[in-house]
């Protein structure tokens, strides 16, 4: 109906900002007088946030990194010193448990956030055993498990036993 007033409002979803309407106005509510049939159409923008890398224990180069949602993550460091007698496993999303990040993982936090490293034993040689008798640990306190594998004519490493 000619002569009719619109109010209009782009809406974003989640880890997105308005960035205007396709006739360049860049206010998010607007008012639209109806003279005639008008397409108008609202863009967004995917929201940048600032991931920071805990070490949890070790060191990490670079300490944050910025990312955008909806795409993945990228590049991630590896961290520079593990605490002695660990290795590296990954980036998660919580100091225990939580869910592990890759390069490729989209980012779906809508938020500045850390990523954590976890960290496993490193047991050396023993891991490599062919021939063995194994003993395997299981999580404690959102600690990850890790298995010993040793020959069966050698004994399991100091404090260990089967």
């Amino acid at each position: 109906v000619a002569n009719t007033q619109v109010d209009l409002e782009a809406m974003p979803e989640t880890g997105a900002v308005f960035a205007q309407w396709s006739d360049g106005d860049k206010n998010p509510k607007r008012t639209v007088k109806m003279i005639s049939d008008i397409t108008l159409t609202a863009t967004f923008t995917n929201c940048q946030y600032v991931v920071t890398f805990d070490p949890n224990g070790g060191s990490v180069t670079p300490t944050t990194k910025i990312v955008t949602y909806g795409e993945a993550y990228g590049t991630l460091p590896d961290p520079s010193t593990a605490p002695a007698g660990f290795a590296f496993v990954g980036w998660y999303t919580a100091v225990t448990g939580g869910t592990r990040v890759e390069p490729t993982t989209n980012v779906t936090i809508a938020d500045d956030h850390s990523l954590y490293a976890h960290w496993n034993a490193d047991l050396g040689d023993y891991s490599r055993a062919l021939d063995c008798t194994s003993l395997r640990f299981e999580p404690v306190d959102g600690k990850e498990g890790w298995s010993v594998c040793t020959k069966k004519s050698e004994a399991f490493p100091r404090g260990l036993r089967a």
